[in-house]
């Protein structure tokens, strides 16, 4: 393979937006979602602010509301929605980058089966929040 393959085959994102229509609150909604490159996802999930909301960051980052999907959310706004419309908004930004149980193959590779044990003890004992200054 080389970069020309790469491009040709989608390696590298391009900044598209895909229309989505969706219901909320009784009506219709239609808005725009931006296909996010490695780099966005990792500024979601490794940014400075480790105490920011990664699906706010994530939805300022993807979603683009007006006509042409020239209108994007501070993270401030983001952070500041209905909870419903934040899951409306979040799940199709996780369907048109390729996240989550309805997106991608459906013949993709299931995760390995759990060892059975439900508790989230030892993973919080090993990643604690960092204290606020």
């Amino acid at each position: 393979m080389n970069i020309e393959d790469l491009k040709a085959n989608g390696g590298i994102v391009e900044s598209q937006l895909t229309q989505r229509m969706a219901h909320w609150n009784g009506s219709e909604i239609t808005f725009y979602v931006r296909k996010l490159s490695f780099g966005d996802v990792d500024r979601i999930y490794n940014g400075e602010n480790l105490d920011a909301s990664q699906a706010a960051e994530m939805i300022s980052k993807a979603v683009r509301l007006g006509d042409n999907g020239d209108e994007a959310l501070t993270y401030e706004q983001a952070y500041s929605l209905d909870p419903n419309l934040a899951t409306v908004f979040a799940e199709h930004v996780m369907e048109v980058n390729g996240v989550g149980e309805d997106a991608g193959d459906p013949k993709a590779s299931t995760p390995a089966p759990s060892s059975g044990s439900k508790s989230r003890k030892s993973s919080a004992a090993r990643s604690p929040k960092p204290a606020s200054a």
